[in-house]
């Protein structure tokens, strides 16, 4: 048995030095956890300094493995995971025990991250640090909340609150995906019906029109011209799409051209008020966790910048946290970055002069949802009759052309 000098919390998030006797750093973990306590330092008393437990942010694990090349894995599995982890943290089971359960019941890749979660843990790592070395699984929101439930002792309450913004999160996404798959399907349609008139409907059309010893319509020949010019050069075509492709997403990754296509989505008529108001409600409902969790506001500005997934946005948030450090009030800093609507100034300003700032978040982040819904849902219902409308315009259209020649055969017989 070997004698060690043990930094913990307690339940209440108060900081204890302990003298603790265990055979090795596994035992020695799994009693400090059964006895409710959040290990923070392990020192062996022969050197004074870290042994088996390094602070859990910064340093690596002696058996768990970073997995930054790893997979990401999906998010129904990601909330179910941290539903179970609050309900069974609650319940007073040690985290090892926990997270090893959970991961028998997980498919290979996830299952493999939580094993080496679990081992980390064992050998002495916070539980926040041993998830953040793993950032395609738990972003810095995820591990952020983590340390900050370790820090106050609190770990089951804030993961039930991070259960429920993911749970948010997850439904308003399908929503949106379901919504928007419908007319993703119309377009890609009418795109192939096109593609199918242009490779084999007007070909034909121009092999009737050869005969003829007669000047075409300009539409006519147009059309045909354009319809040759696809055919005999199919291969350049697709090689050219595919470059411009290419190009575009290399473009993406730049600082400034992700910019200015994040602000383009932003602009685009209809569609871009429903992007303003999903990042808006994205970020308003991480406010509301981070606050309520107790994290300085200029802290929760660093993490909750990359919940926008949005550059324009993140630059706004960059701009409004500078602002509040320069002793600006939230509602002031964040009116300075020009990107939020009055309603959401006015209520974080009530929240700040009412020290309510957290339930504010919540009301803006549920009424915007709310508008999410209902814009995507009217957009969905106008966008069906108008690309009926516009499919049935544009093929009409094109067998009219298609037909002039015909057309104009028969006034000249009469």
């Amino acid at each position: 048995m070997s004698q060690y000098m043990v930094t913990v919390k307690d339940r209440q998030g108060k900081r204890l030095d302990l003298e603790e006797e265990a055979s090795d750093h596994s035992q020695l973990v799994d009693k400090l956890h059964r006895q409710g306590y959040f290990v923070i330092e392990i020192r062996e008393p022969n050197n004074g300094h870290p042994s088996g437990v390094r602070k859990g942010l910064k340093n690596a694990s002696v058996r768990g493995q970073s997995d930054k090349g790893g997979s990401s894995v999906k998010l129904d599995r990601l909330v179910f995971f941290t539903r179970q982890l609050a309900t069974m943290i609650s319940a007073g089971i040690p985290i090892v025990k926990i997270v090893r359960s959970l991961a028998a019941e997980e498919k290979a890749n996830f299952g493999k991250t939580l094993f080496r979660v679990a081992d980390d843990v064992e050998q002495g790592d916070t539980f926040s640090g041993a998830l953040q070395k793993h950032p395609k699984v738990y972003n810095r929101l995820y591990t952020a909340l983590v340390e900050s439930g370790e820090e106050s002792g609190k770990l089951d309450v804030i993961m039930d609150q991070l259960a429920d913004y993911l749970e948010t999160v997850s439904e308003i996404r399908m929503k949106v995906k379901s919504a928007l798959r419908y007319p993703i399907f119309i377009f890609s349609f009418i795109a192939l019906i096109f593609l199918a008139f242009i490779l084999f409907v007007i070909p034909r059309f121009a092999e009737i029109y050869s005969g003829f010893d007669a000047e075409l319509p300009k539409p006519t020949q147009l059309v045909m011209d354009f319809s040759a010019m696809v055919r005999s050069n199919l291969l350049i075509s697709f090689l050219v799409v595919a470059v411009f492709v290419l190009i575009l997403r290399l473009l993406m990754k730049t600082e400034r051209g992700a910019y200015l296509f994040d602000k383009l989505k932003l602009n685009i008529p209809a569609v871009g008020p429903i992007f303003r108001k999903t990042i808006i409600s994205r970020l308003a409902r991480t406010l509301k966790v981070l606050v309520h969790s107790g994290m300085p506001i200029v802290q929760a500005m660093n993490i909750v910048r990359r919940a926008a997934d949005n550059k324009v946005y993140e630059r706004a948030i960059l701009e409004t946290k500078q602002r509040i450090e320069e002793g600006q009030p939230l509602a002031e800093a964040l009116a300075g970055a020009k990107v939020f609507p009055e309603l959401v100034l006015q209520m974080v300003s009530t929240g700040e002069q009412s020290g309510s700032l957290d339930l504010m978040f919540q009301k803006v982040a549920e009424f915007y949802e709310k508008q999410v819904k209902n814009a995507v849902e009217g957009l969905v219902s106008l966008i069906e009759p108008m690309a009926i409308v516009f499919l049935g315009v544009a093929v009409g259209s094109l067998i009219i052309i298609m037909y002039l020649p015909i057309f104009q055969l028969g006034q000249v017989m009469r």
